[in-house]
């Protein structure tokens, strides 16, 4: 483990040009821990891993260390330990947790379990632009008394809340519209109209089109002092498109035709009709019709000729 330490030491001061300490620990707060002593103690030289060192030297360091040196544990806190008898690291390391989190909470009994060598501690997850809910609301400076003043409002809550999503990469499977008049009036109204869309989407014009299905409840008359739309049910935008919903319900296509039911669909046609065959022949879907259309069908006397060639040719793709 040594080596390791040493070795991403030196490819960060390689990489980067800045001296780093490397601790290494059974848990995070140990792991902090070497690493202020990495950097305080020379005999280490930027490398400290907690285990290689002997029993009694790690407890008498902790011994003589204060409190305030374990990570997550500041000035304040520190004189609420001392208030219980706690004063230096050992002493919180040797604590009952249940005592610790009794006097004060769950966060320092996960510390001092940690610097038992018991993780405690985990990776918190990377929340970075994700959002379970988003909400666009506002008051009004003036008060809204039509439907065609809410349907505005409405619109551009909308297209806000579509603006962050696309920001965060998102998409809304939910939206709820809302609207409410001011607490200190006679007419009290919030009326609320939960929209389930057909499918994930930051598309503006279908939360839009969500968002004034709130206005039949719209009274007209009615001082509204607020309104605003709430997106629930947030998905990654990478999972799902616009064609999400045909691609899920699109049923299998049917097994294109035989020839015999294309012989029969095409006898007795136009040769326009024959062209149009032809041209689903470049989609795979009557190619055997096509060949054979192209040749006389028996029982067809001399004096009625196959349409000219030029007119089952496929049309051109440019």
């Amino acid at each position: 483990m040594t080596a390791l330490g040493r070795d991403i030491k030196d490819t960060l001061r390689w990489l980067v040009g800045v001296p780093v300490c490397v601790g290494i620990a059974p848990t995070r707060t140990l792991a902090k821990l070497s690493n202020k002593t990495a950097k305080r103690l020379e005999v280490f030289d930027g490398v400290c891993v907690w285990s290689s060192t002997r029993p009694e030297w790690r407890h008498a360091l902790m011994s003589r260390l204060p409190v305030s040196e374990v990570w997550g544990i500041a000035s304040r806190l520190e004189r609420r330990l001392a208030g219980i008898g706690i004063r230096t690291i050992a002493d919180l390391a040797a604590a009952d947790p249940v005592l610790i989190r009794k006097a004060l909470n769950v966060v320092v009994m996960r510390t001092a379990l940690e610097l038992r060598g018991v993780p405690a501690i985990v990776a918190e997850e990377d929340r970075t632009g994700k959002k379970d809910q988003l909400i666009v609301s506002r008051s009004f400076s003036e008060k809204i008394t039509t439907r065609d003043g809410m349907r505005q409002a409405l619109s551009i809550y909308a297209q806000q809340a579509s603006t962050r999503l696309m920001r965060h990469k998102q998409v809304a499977k939910i939206l709820t519209a809302f609207a409410g008049t001011s607490h200190y009036t006679e007419q009290i109204r919030y009326p609320t109209q939960m929209v389930r869309l057909p499918f994930p989407t930051a598309d503006p014009v279908e939360l839009t089109r969500a968002a004034h299905r709130l206005l039949p409840q719209i009274e007209e008359g009615v001082r509204w002092a607020r309104a605003g739309v709430m997106l629930t049910d947030l998905r990654p935008q990478r999972l799902f498109s616009r064609w999400s919903c045909f691609v899920i319900h699109m049923k299998t296509p049917a097994s294109p035709p035989s020839s015999t039911r294309c012989r029969r669909r095409l006898a007795g046609k136009s040769s326009d009709s024959a062209g149009v065959a032809c041209a689903l022949a470049l989609h795979g879907r009557c190619s055997a019709a096509c060949s054979r259309s192209e040749r006389p069908r028996t029982g067809m006397s001399s004096s009625s000729p196959e349409p000219e060639p030029e007119q089952c040719r496929t049309p051109s793709l440019r």
